[in-house]
């Protein structure tokens, strides 16, 4: 009977892997372009230029993660990266996040198929959260699970200490919601000691975590010349405000939570000291990123959190099954087997939506059609969908801006003020994010985009995309 019930866990181990990696074969060829991949790499290309962001032009993000994605993609693409090898930059990323999550679990006392299925139904999750999508997470997350791997290791516990603070620094540089990983760490003060050697533990994390951020400012602010206010105006975001508005999100995260709140009091009647430190390793990890959805609930986003949940979930559910009877493990197997099947035909159904490829085919066609239109580097405001700073080459004026910087959002300039430095305007009427921010805003006085496109000299010229597109030129 062990027998049959080990082969039968390997051969729902290779289906799920071999699942896995046809669902990365498919965002590789099929995925489309996702509007922040404009923004992203369009600022990896002007790194590749020669350009400094924050000096030459203005990065709303910490800048490990665009780094990490050139490098990856002019490591995979030969010196002369492709959209693919962006692509496969990313996914190379997601891949060594569940290498860690199998390291982790394995470290947990999972046997190996098991860590294996884990990491597998890990990666399905990935990419239900938009891990089709070319977004900095997976460098974030990479570094948090790093984090979460020291605390829980064997190490002496002045190394642990500070190279938690290390990895949560590499977090907090890939995007800023990485900082939350530092609160991992902090689980590192927990074991007994004295106030003295808790103050020290904490010193050698604060030492790890600054190191990093101390050789950045000092590249930046030494080597390129680039300001600190620059450097500090560029980091720092404005809270966009988005609405939840996909049930699944909530439905998911509901789920998610659900089990976890279970768990962590399931787990914390009769643990044992080495299970306190792992649920409050994992819980802290997922607990940190929540605050930023009370602002921002974009899907990828859900991403950070739901891999130390699922870790956490694992595990517990492993712990416990140990200690149950033999009936109740299997009643709870099931149910565990369910919640990860839910999320792995989900992303199954999500990247067969992808099509052909026919998609980003289009997309780039029309990048194409558009950069023939306009002159490399054009002084173009974009108020239209960010993946044409990519895929038209665009240089706009306001320094990458109308995506994540469109007019009045930081600097409090108005629009009429964007248009009069312009020479070209573009307009993507079918955007529903940040075409509709602009009318909204002129409307407030009374206007609308065209009429100020009028008054200020330009003219259309060019429409594209069945009229959605429109190109105006200063007459």
């Amino acid at each position: 009977m062990n027998n049959i019930r080990r082969g039968l866990i390997q051969l729902i181990c290779v289906a799920v892997g071999a699942f896995y990696f046809w669902l990365l074969y498919r965002v590789l060829s099929f995925a489309p372009i996702n509007p922040d991949a404009g923004y992203y790499l369009s600022v990896v290309e002007r790194v590749r230029e020669g350009l400094v962001p924050y000096r030459d032009f203005r990065l709303h993000y910490t800048p490990l993660g665009i780094y990490l994605l050139g490098w990856g993609a002019n490591l995979l693409g030969g010196g002369v990266p492709s959209y693919v090898a962006y692509v496969e930059s990313m996914l190379v990323a997601q891949i060594l996040c569940l290498i860690l999550t199998f390291v982790i679990l394995r470290r947990l006392g999972l046997p190996k198929v098991s860590a294996a299925l884990a990491a597998f139904t890990q990666g399905c999750i990935f990419i239900y959260y938009q891990g089709s999508f070319i977004e900095l997470e997976p460098y974030v997350l990479l570094f948090t699970l790093g984090t979460i791997y020291v605390c829980l290791s064997d190490v002496a516990l002045s190394r642990r200490c500070f190279y938690a603070g290390l990895f949560a620094a590499l977090a907090f540089l890939s995007k800023q919601y990485g900082v939350a990983a530092l609160a991992s760490s902090s689980v590192l003060l927990l074991p007994a000691g004295s106030i003295l050697a808790r103050l020290r533990r904490g010193a050698l994390i604060a030492l790890g975590f600054i190191l990093p951020l101390f050789f950045a400012l000092t590249y930046y602010c030494v080597i390129a010349e680039t300001s600190l206010s620059a450097v500090l105006t560029g980091v720092r975001r404005a809270d966009l405000k988005f609405v939840l508005n996909e049930p699944w999100n909530l439905t998911a995260w509901g789920i998610e939570w659900s089990v976890a709140i279970v768990v962590i009091i399931a787990a914390f009647v009769r643990a044992q000291a080495k299970q306190r430190l792992v649920f409050s390793t994992l819980a802290l990890a997922a607990l940190s990123f929540v605050p930023q959805f009370m602002v921002r609930q974009s899907l990828h986003y859900f991403m950070l959190p739901s891999a130390p949940l699922f870790i956490l979930a694992v595990y517990a559910a492993f712990t416990l099954m140990q200690k149950f009877r033999v009936a109740k493990a299997r009643l709870l197997l099931c149910g565990f087997s369910l919640w990860c099947a839910m999320f792995v035909l989900l992303a199954g159904q999500e990247v067969l939506s992808f099509g052909d490829g026919s998609s980003r085919r289009h997309q780039l066609k029309e990048g194409e059609e558009l950069r023939a239109l306009l002159p490399v580097e054009s002084r173009a405001l974009l108020i239209a969908d960010p993946m044409f700073f990519y895929t038209a080459q665009l240089r706009s004026f306001n320094e990458l801006g109308v995506g994540y910087d469109y007019p009045g959002l930081h600097s409090g300039t108005t629009i009429a003020a964007w248009v009069q430095a312009a020479t070209t305007v573009v307009v993507d009427r079918a955007d529903t994010l940040f075409y509709q921010r602009v009318e909204e805003e002129l409307m407030k006085n009374g206007d609308t985009l065209s009429g100020l496109l009028e008054r200020e000299g330009f003219e259309q010229t060019v429409s594209m995309r069945q009229g959605e597109v429109e190109i105006w030129r200063r007459g």
